[in-house]
């Protein structure tokens, strides 16, 4: 709820810099947030695993949203080429067609193993995309804090401290 909240307080403000890819990125966060706690509370495996697929949606999307976020922060008179776009995309698109046709070849999980102490926990074993799609989203997310480093560096000291905050909320998750 509160992510959803933010992105809907940043949407208000998507004029300044970086403010529609935030609203975007909490709105993923929101999403995966919810779907994560749905595969929690849900008993039947089955459901579970959809529920995670649905949650890969977000998982897939925030890093490159939270890079976009930071370019345009950093260089809000810069735009990123569509191109360049595009092939930031290629893997979270790829990832969230894999977990949604995971049955079909097993390359996000391997295997779904019910925890041994009769509780509601499936245990996913990783497969190759996983992997692929962790390094991927890391990336991402430490390319992200340096450009907001470069930020809280190069900003007046006017807005360094808002520069700080965001750097802190972005190095957080990690």
């Amino acid at each position: 709820m509160v992510s959803l909240a933010v992105a809907l307080l940043a949407w208000r403000r998507r004029s300044v810099p970086g403010g529609v890819y935030f609203s975007l990125m909490m709105l993923a966060a929101a999403e995966w947030s919810v779907a994560a706690a749905m595969e929690a509370a849900s008993a039947d495996q089955n459901i579970k695993i959809i529920w995670s697929q649905i949650s890969y949606v977000g998982i897939s999307v925030v890093p490159t949203l939270l890079v976009f976020f930071a370019f345009s922060y950093w260089r809000p008179d810069v735009r990123i080429r569509r191109i360049y776009q595009a092939l930031l995309w290629i893997i979270p698109l790829v990832t969230i067609i894999i977990a949604a046709t995971n049955g079909l070849h097993h390359l996000l999980w391997g295997s779904f193993t019910p925890d041994s102490q009769n509780t509601r926990i499936l245990i996913y074993g990783h497969g190759a995309w996983f992997w692929i799609n962790v390094t991927y989203s890391y990336v991402l997310m430490f390319a992200s804090i340096i450009l907001l480093i470069r930020v809280a560096i190069g900003f007046p000291r006017l807005y360094r401290r808002q520069a700080l905050a965001v750097l802190a909320a972005a190095v957080l998750p990690l």
